[in-house]
């Protein structure tokens, strides 16, 4: 008998915060597990995936996490909306790695949108200067 493979869920702004990962984090799981998803999901990148404002794969290592909930739950769910209304996407589509990294190229970092998702992130600084750079080389 196969089994059937289950969809990676993937948090709307996690994609984002993806492509602007340095190896920094809130503790040394989180980074790991970071990189381990980022790994995957690029080695994969055109395995299916859900969008969706839930606790994912990501949140699993984040000490913010209590009880399957973020300690900043409205912040989080802002975040996640904004990127998918950014780039014209719905919660709880099923897109692929390759598809979703295309729609926040062209329609966040190219634009320069970073800061319409999440200006007031603990991280904001460290990506926007990482845009600045990935945008100017992308051009």
């Amino acid at each position: 008998m196969k089994r059937k493979k289950r969809i990676l869920t993937i948090r709307p702004h996690h994609g984002l915060c993806m492509q602007f990962f340095a190896g920094k984090g809130y503790s040394d799981d989180f980074v790991l597990n970071m990189k381990t998803t980022i790994d995957y999901l690029n080695a994969h990148p055109e395995e299916p995936l859900i969008l969706s404002s839930t606790t994912d794969i990501i949140c699993g290592s984040c000490p913010h996490i209590d009880n399957q909930q973020c300690q900043t739950q409205e912040k989080v769910t802002r975040y996640d909306q904004r990127c998918l209304d950014i780039c014209n996407l719905k919660n709880n589509v099923q897109t692929t790695w390759k598809a979703y990294v295309s729609a926040i190229k062209t329609n966040i970092i190219r634009k320069q949108r970073l800061s319409d998702v999440c200006w007031d992130c603990e991280w904001h600084s460290q990506c926007t200067s990482h845009s600045n750079n990935q945008s100017s080389k992308e051009e």
